[in-house]
């Protein structure tokens, strides 16, 4: 009966084996490819240019596959350390060719913390609803450097730009540093320092920062990347200091230790103040704040500044420039996005813009405007500005309509996630009008990297809703609309729209942020050891962190996997017992013992937690340890090499010849993939002095007839066929001792080694046999 449920199986399998291979062929990963040395935190890839990507495209002439499955996971030695599976694949919308960023495939790597220093394969393959593969594995190597020997860029300095010129004015009141953080982004927190220093008379910026006391030397810590400095000087500049300034930025560690390459430092820029006798131009008209008529500006607006030209100025040029403010935007930050318009002037103070605007008022924008004057030289480089200017436009046709104003939920909110799952109102303060009020509630989801007013610009809203004669609304389960999946972010923007019957804004709220916590807990594995083998225990620590101001209790500590295969082992004893809670941003270290694993090459834990009052709220976590013990696959226990007495030595007027048998034996089994022969010593003892070759040259004798002093075979041998190079001698005594390391380099790449000795006498000019007794030596190594 057993034989005819082996025949039945062995029938089936074939059949099986030809319907998954029609379905392998539905996408073809056309290609994929990955820097060969990445930084070890996954989540960092996504910042560097050509890191990860992927293009896959369907099969031309297939079905399209139902909910497509993409699985990615990172693999050491062959184990799985750390990504999804089939059981957790990511759905990906159908598609005819499609390219993956460095952004999406990370984000499926989520659980992919740090990876230890090392070489890794990274894999891919796509599967259908059914967990059948319909793509190939994909497969790319690729190496995690140490982390000292990762490579860091410094800071880049913004602004205020190299030889930016300044008015005296404007460096005694607030100037903003800006410049660019470290890339790629680090694990730890990095700290900005800032400098700045005065030039004096003869003295170039090197000379500056070798000699003088920094006139601003300021942290930046929580990695903020720009700061303001007010009251940089505090009158005229006045000999020996020049109005001339140096500064820089330094990247250091919580430590206060350099960080990046270049010891963390930026290149240095240079500003400087324009000297008071070079007046800076002065704007006239429009006035500050003034009001215009949007009917009188609609056949052109004239602006109107002046002068006071140095004796060494001839033929100015002049700049205007023109910004338009959004809503929530102050002046500075209008004045860092390029203007609207932009117009020189030679040799005049005045010029006219034909069309200030091509329509009305609409949102994000606002009626509001900032206009400065900039006096430039030959080549357009600016030499100082005048100060900003702002007016605005009023229609005397349009009805003043008054703006809702954002109520509840109130900026920067943090809902939970049992919150968000809720009912969640959202409220405003009501337009005074006395006619109905026709409103539109929209709600934007940030995306990776973006600003409110670019996700109001270019998102899609997530929510809309039209109210009509009330002030509020209430959303059902916030999370609902918008996932909180790589490349979108947890954070919101909400805005109200005041509209006519016909849909049309009218006026637009200040927008509203909040936010929605990833989860009511968040737990993180910071730290794990596994201790080699001692008298059949290894003892084992995990330190958890909690990364929330609320209680977590931890539920379940285990090993899940031993170099990638399942498996459930739990330590013990562990200490302190589970469940075990662990206060708010508090932290907790585990210790317990596992019975020896000897073949383990990778162990990876796995973390249970739940919320001490909600046992619905879950979270797990997994991190792998790497074992460095010592290698004992040579030891006894685990490999012998036996090399017998070979049945006959020959000796010729110029060689030794001899059939070595080898016998390999590894516990447990394991394929021999070479087998290496070095020769490691060779002598010649003649009888006497008449015996010694005419020729002494040792690189004539003394190594393998091949002419090298290494032989290899390939597989498993029993017999191993040896010759090597002697003088020609006389016909007298003779006496040769040789040593052979044999060298077996097994499939998983380990490698033992045993150096046997041996000696063979040649008598007069007859070949002779070995001595067995005397003449053979096995030195195991």
């Amino acid at each position: 009966m057993r034989k005819l449920h082996l025949l039945l199986f062995s029938l089936a399998f074939p059949f099986l084996s030809f319907a998954q291979a029609g379905q392998i062929n539905q996408i073809n990963i056309v290609s994929f490819t990955i820097k060969p040395s990445l930084p070890s935190n996954p989540e960092s890839w996504a910042s560097l240019p050509g890191s990860l990507i992927m293009v896959a495209q369907k099969v031309p002439g297939t079905v399209p596959p139902k909910e497509p499955r993409l699985v990615i996971q990172i693999k050491n030695n062959g184990a799985v350390v750390c990504g999804n599976n089939i059981a957790t694949a990511r759905v990906i919308d159908p598609f005819d060719v499609k390219t993956f960023t460095a952004v999406e495939l990370t984000g499926i790597l989520s659980n992919c913390r740090e990876l230890k220093e090392g070489n890794y394969t990274i894999c891919v393959q796509f599967f259908n609803i059914d967990r059948i593969p319909i793509s190939r594995e994909v497969c790319k190597d690729f190496r995690i450097e140490p982390a000292s020997s990762q490579e860091y860029s410094p800071p880049t300095l913004i602004t205020p730009e190299n030889d930016k010129k300044f008015s005296a004015i404007q460096l005694q009141g607030p100037v903003t540093f800006r410049w660019t953080p470290v890339a790629p982004k680090p694990r730890e927190a990095i700290i900005y320092r800032l400098k700045v220093w005065q030039l004096m008379q003869g003295q170039n910026g090197a000379a500056a920062i070798r000699s003088n006391q920094p006139l601003i030397n300021k942290d930046v810590e929580g990695g903020i990347t720009q700061t303001t400095v007010t009251s940089l000087i505090a009158g005229p500049c006045k000999p020996p200091y020049l109005c001339d300034f140096i500064w820089n930025v330094q990247a250091l560690t919580k430590d206060g230790k350099p960080f990046g390459n270049n010891n963390g430092l930026s290149e240095n820029f240079r500003f400087s103040a324009i000297d008071e006798t070079s007046n800076c131009p002065t704007n006239e008209w429009p006035a500050n704040a003034q009001q215009l008529k949007q009917e009188d500006v609609n056949q052109g607006i004239r602006f109107r500044w002046k002068h006071s030209l140095g004796n060494a100025q001839t033929n100015p040029m002049y700049r205007l420039k023109v910004w338009q403010l959004m809503q929530n935007e102050s002046q500075s930050d209008a004045i860092k996005r390029p203007p609207m318009h932009s117009k020189e002037a030679k040799n005049r103070t005045e010029t006219t813009l034909e069309q200030l605007m091509a329509g009305p008022c609409k949102p994000p924008y606002l009626c509001d405007f900032i206009w400065i004057v900039e006096l430039t030289d030959a080549n357009g480089r600016v030499i100082c500005s005048s100060e900003a200017t702002t007016f605005s436009l009023t229609s005397t046709t349009s009805q003043t309509i008054n703006c809702p104003e954002l109520i509840t939920p109130e900026s920067k909110k943090k809902f939970t996630q049992r919150e968000a799952k809720g009912a969640v109102t959202f409220r405003w303060k009501e337009n005074n009008s006395n006619e109905p009020t026709n409103y539109k509630l929209q709600v934007w989801q940030l995306m990776q990297g973006q600003k409110t007013e670019e996700a109001i610009s270019k998102n899609k809203p997530i929510i809309t809703r039209q109210i009509s004669k009330n002030n509020e609304v209430t959303i059902n389960n916030l999370l609902a609309a918008g996932p909180c999946k790589p490349p979108y972010l947890c954070d919101f923007i909400w805005r109200v729209d005041v509209t006519d019957a016909a849909g049309n804004t009218l006026c637009s709220s200040q927008p509203a942020t909040y936010s929605i916590a990833s989860n009511d807990i968040d737990i993180q594995i910071d730290s794990v050891n596994i201790e080699c083998c001692n008298n059949g225990k290894q003892n084992v620590y995990i330190k958890i962190k909690n990364n929330l101001a609320t209680p977590v209790k931890i539920t379940q500590i285990k090993i899940d996997k031993v170099n990638g295969s399942t498996a459930s082992i739990v330590p013990s004893p562990l200490a302190p017992a589970l469940a075990f809670t662990i206060s708010g941003n508090g932290t907790q270290a585990f210790t317990g013992q596992i019975n020896c694993i000897d073949t383990a090459k990778i162990i990876r834990f796995f973390v249970a937690a739940e919320d001490p009052v909600d046992n619905a709220i879950t979270e797990t976590e997994v991190e792998a340890d790497t074992l460095h013990c010592r290698c004992d696959a040579c030891d006894e226990k685990h490999f012998s090499i036996n090399v017998p007495l070979p049945g006959q030595i020959t000796t010729t007027s110029n060689s030794i010849s001899f059939n070595q048998a080898i016998t390999i034996v590894a516990i447990p089994p394991k394929t021999v993939k070479t087998i290496k022969a070095e020769l490691v010593y060779f002598e010649m003892v003649p009888e006497n002095i008449q015996c010694l070759p005419c020729n002494k040259d040792p690189k004539l004798y003394g190594h393998f007839t091949n002419g090298t002093n290494s032989q290899q075979w390939n597989g498993n041998q029993s017999n191993l066929n040896i010759a090597i190079t002697t003088p020609v001698t006389p016909c007298c005594n003779t006496l040769f001792r040789w040593c052979i390391r044999y060298i077996v380099e097994f499939s998983d790449c380990t490698i033992c080694s045993k150096v046997i000795c041996y000696q063979q006498k040649k008598s007069g000019c007859n070949p002779t046999s070995i001595d067995y007794e005397n003449n053979y030596e096995n030195l195991p190594k």
